[in-house]
This record gives C-alpha cells, sequence and structure tokens, in this order.
C-alpha cells in the first residue's frame, strides 16, 4: 500500500482541497494497494489532497488483531484445555502489536519471542467474563447453529 499526492491548478480547490498557504490550495492524493502474491490491485483511491493514509492501516490493524486473538484462543484451547475472554485477549493483542512490530523491522528481538510472551499473559489472564450467566457471542453462536469448538 503506497500513496502519492500532487498539487493542482487553484480551480481545482472546490473538489480536491489543499493545504494552502505556501503549498497550492487544491492537490489529490492517489492511494494504492497492490497484493504481491496474486499480483492484483487491491484498492484505488483518489482523494483530496489533505486526507490521511490511516485509513487502511485501521483496517489491516483491525485484521491483525482479529487473526492474532483468534490463533491465540485456539492455541490456548487446544494446549492448555482453557478458554479466553475474546475481549481480554483482544485487548492485549492490541498492546502488543507494537512490540511485535518493533520485532518484525527495528530490534533484534525475534517475533517469535514477543508471541510467545503475549500467549504467556494470554494464558495467566484466561478467564471468561461471567457476568449475570450469560454466554459470549461466540458460544451463543456456536450452541445455537450446534457447531462444536
Amino acid at each position: 500500500m503506497d500513496s502519492t499526492s500532487f498539487q493542482l491548478p487553484p480551480s481545482y480547490a472546490s473538489t480536491y482541497r489543499g493545504n494552502g498557504g505556501g503549498s497550492s490550495e487544491a492537490s489529490v492524493k492517489i492511494q494504492l494497494e497492490y497484493d504481491l502474491l496474486s499480483g492484483e490491485f487491491m484498492e484505488l483511491e483518489v482523494d483530496y489532497g489533505v486526507s490521511n493514509d490511516a485509513k487502511y492501516g485501521q483496517l489491516v490493524r483491525l485484521c491483525l488483531v482479529a487473526s492474532i486473538t483468534y490463533q491465540m484462543r485456539r492455541l490456548l484451547r487446544e494446549k492448555q484445555q482453557k478458554k479466553a475472554s475474546e475481549m481480554k485477549c483482544a485487548y492485549m493483542v492490541q498492546i502488543y502489536l507494537i512490540r511485535i512490530h518493533a520485532a518484525l523491522f527495528s530490534t533484534s528481538q525475534h517475533p517469535v519471542s514477543v508471541l510467545t510472551k503475549l500467549f504467556q499473559d494470554v494464558n495467566r489472564n484466561e478467564r471468561n467474563a461471567r457476568r449475570c450467566r450469560k454466554a459470549s457471542f461466540t458460544s451463543g453462536f456456536y450452541t445455537l447453529y450446534n457447531f462444536s469448538i
């Protein structure tokens, strides 16, 4: 995923507003997402020049949190025969994302050691909430549709 922006003539300022001041009053930003594995374009967005690049980054973050949360809960269930609260686990994963990113791109620490520490924390805080004897969404879903975990 990458983006580029460029200035436009001032007559386009009503459609593609820019930063103004010393910069042009009109600019456009093009954001492109390309999947290297499939070789396909995933998204192409044309927006005004001062738009934030962090829109799709939030989607990536949500996907990472959901995926890591699922794997942590699955491993805990398979290895320790324990159930972890989905909300607690997702919260811990969000906290650990900065450490995981640092391990992948900027430190000498191995990402597996960060994920191992995360798993240990999830294991230590694994208890499900039992408020008002209500089932969680996922347990209710599995019961309703006769799926086994």
